[in-house]
């Protein structure tokens, strides 16, 4: 009788090995990520911003290959292309005298949120940016 005392009988069951499970895949999960590197979580973007009624003289002072910079001085990709169109008044189609309607193509690297620089980029977004010789505010009109 004392020997039975003494003898711990262990076992496993079904639920112990669930929680040990659920336990490892929440280290796994909690290491992934919360501790991983970010590094590599990146992706090209390319998005064009319109830019309605510049001056004429100014639609010449951007070139391809220009930095991109927002209004508070974030890096916001390259100038991969650029045109400009005379600048038409609403939906009267009458063109507006020394005015220039632009659409500007930039290349940028977003992080996996879609954020370049902390800014979010998509259809419809206004943004005021510069370059080295061009401050301009228009809106997103497509993204990819």
């Amino acid at each position: 009788m004392a020997e039975n005392k003494n003898k711990r009988r262990v076992s496993v069951t079904a639920v112990d090995l669930i929680i040990i499970a659920a336990l490892l895949l929440t280290g796994f999960f909690t290491y992934r990520y919360v501790f991983s590197d970010p590094v590599g979580e990146t992706f090209e973007l390319d998005y064009v911003v319109k830019v309605s009624a510049v001056r004429s003289e100014l639609s010449e002072k951007i070139a391809v290959g220009d930095e991109v910079y927002s209004e508070d001085g974030a890096y916001m990709g390259r100038v991969t292309a650029y045109e400009s169109r005379g600048a038409v008044m609403g939906t009267t189609g009458q063109t507006i005298p020394d005015r220039s309607d632009l659409q500007i193509t930039i290349e940028a690297v977003a992080d996996s949120g879609g954020l370049v620089s902390g800014n979010e980029i998509y259809v419809g977004r206004e943004l005021s940016m510069y370059t080295t010789g061009l401050f301009f505010e228009g809106v997103c009109i497509s993204v990819r």
